[in-house]
């Protein structure tokens, strides 16, 4: 019987050319008609037996004889519905059924379920183990090819998944909650998108997930996605109180980060990380995952979001919004001023309005510093530094003004 196992060593080489084992209908598994002539074709090849493979409504669908593809087969089809485990037709039975010649049929099983049947022509005491050698092996390639088709639709649903997180199309929420408890995961979780870009080198969405794995950081909440060739979403799972939600989240993902920096030095790799913002709910993780990209754009590695979520607000507005606001300022203002209320405005933002501070970090003196603003709250008649509004009104003017400059390099 050497030529069962060429033939299913053949058949593993020629998977490529089976697109599908089987059919679904009516919640039922059936042998399509592909994969039953890849088996016959293949059989002639080694052996010189006349079989014939019958789908679970008795129809031959596949035939060494090729006259009989397409006729009714009574004895399978009686076999199938007694659930019998063999059909043996001798010369004298033939008047009997319907489409059939002398020789023994026997029920194709998959997971105890007949999903069709294999027969064999020929003297039934001479071909009966024949056939129980060929029915086993169709067995195990069905059973290969169901695996794959498994493992094609498991990779389908869970590619399918990562669309939906990020995608932000509400319209398929309770969709994306049925993928999520599909795949092993809390649907209604505290969770944070960090997006990790890798630098300098390729590397695999396998090794990345292997690396977290073999560093104990992912746990069985966090969520992993391959989003670009150099770039991965984590959507971190923030355990703890809710009460305790903000207090925590930052050192959850501070620990995370410097224990991944180790792993990856440690490789050779380097990598930036951009934090997107809290969401508790699957439809709404992708604002978080836009939050990481923001960040991205910003360049603000390892920052957190809700560290500059006036930044964002501005950056986001409405271009037709602050250009009606802000409109007279270009003839008001020469490339002087501009220049100097971008770097003196930016340079107090960040320093939290410390005037010590922020000179310092443009390496002048406090006076100089001074004497430069007081230009800026002159022409404007505003006191940032006393006045709660007149600081908004000099924070938004400063981001109306950054994002014109931007654009302005940028030929929009």
């Amino acid at each position: 019987m050497r030529w069962i196992f060429v033939l299913f060593t053949r058949w593993v080489f020629f998977e490529k050319a089976v697109f599908a084992a089987f059919s679904v209908l009516g919640g039922a598994c059936m042998i399509s008609q592909m994969f039953a002539s890849k088996f016959i074709e293949n059989s002639r090849q080694y052996n010189d037996y006349n079989f014939i493979i019958i789908n679970i409504d008795g129809i031959i669908i596949a035939a060494t004889e090729k006259d009989r593809i397409g006729n009714f087969h009574e004895a399978s089809y009686r076999m199938m519905v007694n659930k019998e485990k063999i059909a043996i037709v001798e010369v004298e039975d033939i008047p009997r059924y319907v489409g059939v010649k002398c020789g023994v049929d026997m029920p194709i099983l998959y997971k105890h379920e007949a999903v069709g049947a294999i027969g064999i022509t020929g003297i039934p005491a001479e071909v009966k183990d024949v056939l129980s050698m060929a029915r086993m092996s169709i067995e195990t390639m069905l059973e290969y090819e169901f695996y794959k088709d498994d493992l094609a639709r498991k990779r389908g649903n869970r590619k399918r998944f990562w669309e939906m997180l990020i995608d932000g199309d509400k319209r398929h929420a309770d969709e994306l909650i049925r993928y999520t408890i599909e795949n092993g995961y809390e649907p209604h979780r505290y969770r944070v998108a960090i997006l990790i870009e890798i630098k300098d080198r390729k590397l695999s969405f396998s090794s990345f997930a292997d690396i977290l794995c073999a560093s104990g950081l992912l746990n069985r909440e966090d969520i992993l996605l391959h989003v670009e060739e150099k770039g991965y979403i984590i959507f971190r799972d923030i355990p703890g109180k809710e009460e305790n939600l903000f207090r925590d989240y930052k050192n959850i993902i501070h620990i995370f980060l410097v224990t991944l920096s180790v792993y990856f030095q440690q490789m050779g790799i380097s990598f930036k990380a951009y934090i997107g913002s809290i969401q508790n709910r699957m439809e709404n993780y992708f604002y978080s995952y836009r939050h990481c990209r923001w960040m991205q754009k910003r360049n603000l590695h390892r920052e957190f979001f809700y560290d500059y979520l006036q930044d964002y607000i501005y950056d986001t507005m409405p271009q037709t919004i602050i250009d009606g606001i802000f409109n007279v300022v270009d003839p008001l203002m020469d490339r002087g001023m501009r220049d100097n209320y971008l770097s003196l405005m930016r340079t107090l933002m960040d320093n939290n309005y410390n005037m010590n501070d922020a000179s310092a970090s443009l390496y002048i003196h406090k006076n100089t510093f001074n004497f430069r603003f007081n230009k800026i709250k002159e022409h404007f008649c505003i006191s940032p530094m006393q006045n709660d509004r007149d600081r908004k009104f000099a924070e938004i003017l400063y981001y109306y003004l950054e994002r014109d400059e931007a654009q302005k390099k940028s030929g929009t």
